[in-house]
Parts: C-alpha cells; sequence; structure tokens
C-alpha cells in the first residue's frame, strides 16, 4: 500500500472514531473543539490524493460526526453567554457562504452573523472566529 493510501486509511478510521466519539461528549466547549478538530482534519483529508470511494467514506463519517455534535449541543441547557457563544459558533463554523468574500450574505443570516461576532467580542472567546471573521485577513 502506498503512503498516502495508508495515510488516508488512517484518516478515514479516525474519522469513523470521531463519529463515534461525537454523542460522548457533554460539553459546548468539548463540542466545539471536537467541531475544529474534524475541520482541520478534514482540511488535511483533502489535500491527499484519494478515491471516490474514499471521499464517500470520509465524507459520511464527517456529515455523521457534525450531526451528532450539532444534535448533541441542542441538548444542552445554555447557563451563559459562553454557552451561548458556543452554540452560535457552532452555527457559524457550518455555514461556509459566509466565508465568500463577494460580501454577499443572505439577508437571513445578517443579524445573527452580526450576533455572533459581538457575542464573541463580549466574552472574549475569540477562538470561536474562524479566519476570514477576523477584519483585515
Amino acid at each position: 500500500m502506498h503512503q498516502s493510501q495508508r495515510d488516508i486509511k488512517k484518516m478515514i478510521d479516525a474519522g469513523e472514531r470521531d463519529a463515534r466519539a461525537a454523542p460522548n461528549v457533554d460539553t459546548l466547549e468539548a463540542i466545539f473543539d471536537l467541531w475544529t478538530h474534524l475541520e482541520r482534519r478534514n482540511q488535511d483529508f483533502i489535500k491527499l490524493p484519494h478515491t471516490q470511494a474514499e471521499v464517500e467514506i470520509h465524507n459520511n463519517n464527517l456529515f455523521e460526526a457534525q450531526e451528532r455534535l450539532m444534535s448533541t449541543a441542542t441538548t444542552i441547557r445554555s447557563k451563559n453567554d459562553d454557552h451561548i457563544a458556543y452554540k452560535i459558533a457552532l452555527w457559524r463554523w457550518d455555514a461556509p457562504e459566509l466565508d465568500q468574500r463577494d460580501g454577499f450574505i443572505q439577508r437571513s443570516d445578517k443579524v445573527a452573523y452580526s450576533a455572533f461576532k459581538d457575542l464573541v467580542r463580549i466574552t472574549g472567546l475569540h477562538k470561536l472566529l474562524r479566519k476570514q471573521d477576523v477584519p483585515g485577513r
């Protein structure tokens, strides 16, 4: 087996473990941290050559893990501003259309996106921002 194929297999196996672990996470910060971990793993995956079957397995595992994280987050009652910020950050990280630099944001997302950035500023949880959310980048 070629080295890049071994790397891909490891990533697919790790993605399956992440998908199984997602429902066991019970804090909003841990859910967000696992979400960003999955994002980084996905970015690493797409840099490597892979077969269509590997892409499908990877995408299915990623979708399943993200779905479980979102569902779990909705069952946790927010007790403070930080909790709300983590929940809204999951919405933001799952909204790639906000990453577009053409300036167009759906009318329904404008207020939510503004509230997300305000909440990050108020809570000081700057790790919740994507690099596209930081002015000047």
